[in-house]
């Protein structure tokens, strides 16, 4: 599982001064509070990183 935020998409998560929508970084700490802290650091870092090839 990942979390994204749709960015550039006009949908996205990405608020701007004339945006109503939650910061990313809020939003995630939200709908994540209470997880586990290593399944959040997978779900915000480390599954996209290992898909992606960027493990350091």
């Amino acid at each position: 599982m990942m979390f994204e935020t749709d960015f550039p998409h006009p949908t996205s998560m990405a608020p701007g001064p004339a945006s109503s929508a939650v910061h990313p970084a809020e939003y995630a700490a939200s709908v994540l509070a209470g997880v586990l802290e290593e399944t959040v650091e997978k779900v915000l870092h480390g599954t996209a990183a290992r898909l992606y090839g960027l493990e350091a």
